[in-house]
């Protein structure tokens, strides 16, 4: 899995905010008029802002109100969610190897703790944790920060389940810059950052016993902090990092200096083992910088092993892929291209102009053009699980409404088949296995109506009226969904919360509640984590979708 990262110290993910996604992980989206697309979520992508000051307080009061999904433990159909953690529990989020990270603030002095999605004694990661604390979960780690200052530099420590916590003295580290292979085994985080919290080097070591070493230094290789905040005014950053592990080697596409408005990017690799000597991908040494960001977020997107890269130069926005390895080659693709990546069988889809073009590598690059002459694009908006489909927009949005349709990736000057014809939708990705489409429709005030359609045509299902957003777990027909949304507690410590159900994605049918007053949740394969406000049930608790 792979997120670009926020580096504003908290990461503040908004209830009616579409979540980042990887086409590959189990979905999680949100509805909110204005959004091109729900794309497909990340497994464990947090509902909550994931830090400690930010999912309400221990005084928060009040249920849902709704008499089946009241209890934060209750359900109806037979499953019966398991309660992690009682008390006041904010979830952060859910590592590789399936550890629920959260907040204890049920008592005087708030505290960081880890617990088995099987259940179990909870570990304590942190007796401590304070306002100038914070924490942030990637693959099997959890990098915490301590003491952060004004500028967002803390103390940085790392916890795994095999290890324990880390912390790595004079670390000088970025909140929240930090990745981690899904075993935990090897991390990467910001270290030795400036005093004007406008540049910091990169440490790529072993969570076992983490160095503050900087591998990624100097002028060169070190990060723009500057460019990798949002702006003053606010809007989004001007070249967020996008850091990764593909196995125990890491990938890393960020922008260098320290100038604010700085947005074209260098790759580099930092391969496993001790003393790991970098290396730049995009171009040689210290040339200069040549990557743009893809339209959909991220510089650099790799196959399975990551031995081709597909990356957007600068320059004419030229699509290519980069082969990796000892002496770095590159294929050039197509100009004008403003999103791509590659597929799981190392072909790549990418967008140039008004075309989606499917291209096999080899002594010579095939190009297929997908979509028949003079079919008109506006979006590229979703690509399926198993990559057979993708949802595109052929008009331009309408008050934040589009237009749906669905092809296949493999078949040439294909006409697109209608999901929704007119601008009257937002496309939120795929369910059921990957054989329905799914979007909402009828926005209102407290929710919308959640519809699917199959991938090929037919007929449309009302899966939900009154839904916020919805889950799609990793396999099976059910999708788990957000409604009833409120706010309750009084001021200043009011928060949003939802109540959950779930359905079948095709053929939709008696929603089964599953829980209640939900202020911060997590997707982990097939099990829905999230933190319940129930004053009858408050706590963390775990439940499988079949």
């Amino acid at each position: 899995m792979r997120v670009a990262l926020t580096v504003t110290g908290v990461l503040s993910v908004g209830m009616l905010a579409v979540l980042a996604a990887c086409s590959s992980s189990p979905s999680s989206t949100d509805i909110a008029p204005g959004d091109d697309a729900g794309s497909s979520g990340s497994s464990g992508s947090s509902g909550s802002s994931g830090s400690s000051g930010s999912s309400g307080s221990s005084g928060s009061s009040g249920s849902s109100g709704d008499p089946d999904g009241g209890d934060g433990g209750s359900s109806s159909g037979g499953l019966v969610p398991k309660q992690l953690a009682a008390g006041n529990a904010f979830l952060l989020d859910v590592t590789a190897d399936g550890y629920a990270v959260y907040v204890d603030a049920s008592g005087a002095t708030a505290s960081l703790k880890a617990v088995k999605l099987t259940g179990g004694a909870p570990v304590t990661i942190a007796a401590t944790f304070a306002q100038t604390d914070d924490a942030a979960v990637s693959g099997g780690a959890v990098g915490v920060w301590t003491g952060i200052n004004n500028v967002g530099v803390g103390t940085f420590a790392v916890w795994t389940a095999a290890n324990g916590l880390k912390t790595v003295a004079n670390s000088a580290s970025f909140d929240r810059l930090f990745a981690a292979s899904k075993d935990g085994a090897r991390i990467a985080f910001s270290v030795a950052s400036n005093a004007a919290g406008t540049s910091t080097s990169i440490a790529v070591t072993d969570s076992s016993a983490p160095s503050a070493t900087p591998v990624l230094t100097g002028a060169a290789q070190a990060l723009n902090l500057a460019a990798a905040q949002p702006p003053a005014g606010g809007g989004d950053p001007a070249c967020n990092p996008d850091f990764a592990f593909v196995g125990n080697v890491f990938y890393a596409g960020y922008c260098t200096g320290t100038a604010v408005g700085t947005n074209t990017a260098r790759l580099f690799t930092v391969p496993a083992g001790a003393n790991p000597t970098p290396q730049r991908l995009d171009a040689a040494g210290a040339a200069a910088s040549t990557l743009t960001a893809s339209a959909a977020g991220g510089f650099w997107f790799a196959d399975a092993t990551a031995a081709n890269i597909f990356v957007i130069n600068n320059t004419n926005k030229q699509g290519r892929v980069i082969k990796t390895g000892a002496a770095p080659t590159s294929t050039n693709l197509d100009q004008n291209t403003t999103e791509g990546l590659m597929l799981k069988d190392g072909t790549v889809l990418y967008r140039t102009g008004a075309s989606i073009i499917h291209a096999t590598l080899g002594a010579a690059v095939t190009k297929d053009a997908l979509l028949a002459a003079a079919t008109p694009l506006d979006a590229f908006d979703a690509l399926s699980t198993d990559q057979k489909h993708a949802l595109i927009s052929e008009t331009a949005p309408a008050a934040g409404l589009a237009d749906i349709r669905s092809i296949d990736t493999t078949t040439k000057a294909q006409t697109p088949k209608d999901i929704v014809a007119t601008s009257t939708a937002i496309p939120l990705g795929f369910g059921a296995g990957d054989t329905v489409a799914l979007y909402a429709t009828d926005l209102g005030a407290t929710g919308a109506k959640l519809k699917s359609k199959p991938v090929a045509g037919g007929t449309e299902t009302v899966v939900a009226s009154d839904a916020i957003g919805a889950l799609v777990p990793k396999t099976g027909t059910k999708l788990v969904y957000q409604t009833n949304p409120q706010t309750i507690g009084a001021a200043p410590n009011q928060i949003d919360v939802f109540d959950f159900k779930m359905v079948d994605a095709a053929t939709g049918g008696a929603p089964v509640a599953l829980g209640g007053s939900v202020a911060a949740f997590a997707l982990s394969g097939n099990t829905v984590v999230y933190t319940s406000l129930d004053p009858k049930a408050t706590g963390l608790y775990a439940v499988d979708v079949p």
